[in-house]
């Protein structure tokens, strides 16, 4: 939990994957990601990006992407040096694009069929997922990646076509000093909250 007010950071990356089904194939993955830090606090500060699949595919598209094929994508975050100590946490949101909703558990099938090391990484209820350790802001420890590719499901097929799929990953960082996260009894962390156990760290409502 909090006991100081301490310093919170955030950074947003988007990838954007353009389906367009016939007899079972996507037309292509293209990556439309903004990185950015959208609030930086005191001494925490973050970076998140993809370096390798903007190294392979500078022009942002993979054509002709098929079920079960498996596509780069890395989002990694990085505490800048200069910074504190920090504990991270992530969040994937998938979307349709389209005026139809995204089928029941489409999103969670895509998200399920990341390579996300989950003897780092644990999902709490709050839909975040939370690294087990405090990350420092020297190199080249400061540096984690969420997960490294993702899967097209197998069970995609013509639904899917001409939807656009959003899969955005959302970054924040929070100062290790004087904070102490909630923890599993396996020493997984499973939550940020305030000084008063209960009420959860936000942007909206954590500030120096």
């Amino acid at each position: 939990m909090v006991k100081n007010k301490k310093m919170l950071a955030l950074a947003f990356i988007g990838v954007l994957a353009v389906a367009g089904i016939t007899g079972g194939t996507l037309a292509y993955f293209t990556d439309s990601k903004v990185a950015e830090n959208t609030i930086t606090m005191g001494d925490v500060d973050i970076n998140l990006e993809e370096p390798e699949y903007d190294k392979n595919h500078p022009n942002k598209e993979i054509t002709d992407v098929t079920p079960n094929q498996v596509i780069e994508k890395d989002p990694t975050i990085t505490i800048k040096e200069g910074s504190k100590a920090a504990y991270i946490r992530c969040k994937i949101n998938v979307t349709s694009d389209d005026e139809t909703a995204l089928p029941a558990g489409y999103a969670e099938a895509l998200i399920a069929n990341t390579n996300m090391d989950m003897t780092l990484w644990k999902k709490g209820a709050d839909g975040y997922y939370y690294y087990k350790n405090k990350v420092e802001p020297v190199a080249p420890n400061n540096t984690v990646k969420f997960f490294s590719e993702v899967k097209i499901p197998e069970t995609w097929g013509k639904e899917m076509a001409n939807r656009s799929i959003s899969m955005d990953v959302t970054a924040e960082a929070i100062q290790a000093d004087n904070f102490t996260p909630a923890m599993d009894e396996d020493g997984f962390i499973t939550g940020w909250f305030m000084s008063d156990g209960t009420t959860p760290v936000t942007p909206d409502n954590y500030n120096n």
